[in-house]
């Protein structure tokens, strides 16, 4: 089964998983190298066309978690 990408569910694993993570948007922004304004616009789901392939990586990297999670919510 297949789950597309929508950019509420995307958000919402993002700030939740920041947040495990004990850190804060701008503390992630820094991890990641991804602008903090941009950051925030996808926590908040506020992005046309959603994250970028190089983006989702580089916060899933940040955050120790995988790619595939963190954009679908799955685990393989």
């Amino acid at each position: 089964m297949t789950a597309a990408l929508t950019m509420e569910t995307f958000g919402l694993r993002l700030e939740r998983q920041t947040e495990r993570r004990g850190l804060r948007p701008c503390d992630l922004a820094t991890r990641s190298g991804i602008p903090l304004h941009r950051v925030r616009r996808l926590m908040r789901a506020a992005m046309k066309g959603g994250p970028t392939l190089a983006e989702v990586e580089t916060l899933a990297r940040a955050l120790t978690v995988s790619p595939a999670w963190l954009a679908f919510g799955e685990s393989k």
